[in-house]
């Protein structure tokens, strides 16, 4: 079972919780909050793609492979306002959470 997405002005997050293998009784303690690396892209695509499929939370229609999100996975940095952040346990993706430019202009960074 997926959770429902949770999104700001210029922030997203998708989470997988309960339901799945292996999640039953995970603890906080089981699960690592850090940066996405290019390893993560796959799970992100996969849950992103469940609500592509799912419901109409994010406005397409249409599920992405890994090369179509290529171009979105290389807006974020390691460092400054906008990143990409990936919960994992053992080496899976169990959510994920980003911060994206609001608008093009300058003015807009820090939004």
């Amino acid at each position: 079972m997926w959770t429902a997405p949770r999104t700001g002005l210029c922030s997203t997050a998708f989470v997988q919780t309960g339901g799945q293998p292996g999640l039953t009784g995970a603890t906080t303690a089981d699960v690592w909050i850090r940066s996405a690396t290019p390893a993560d892209h796959d799970g992100i695509t996969a849950i992103y793609n469940h609500y592509v499929g799912t419901s109409n939370v994010t406005f397409d229609i249409t599920p992405f492979s890994k090369a179509e999100r290529a171009p979105w996975f290389g807006q974020f940095g390691t460092a400054g306002s906008h990143r990409l952040f990936v919960a994992v346990r053992d080496g899976t993706v169990l959510g994920w959470a980003s911060s994206t430019r609001l608008r093009p202009k300058p003015a807009y960074d820090r939004s």
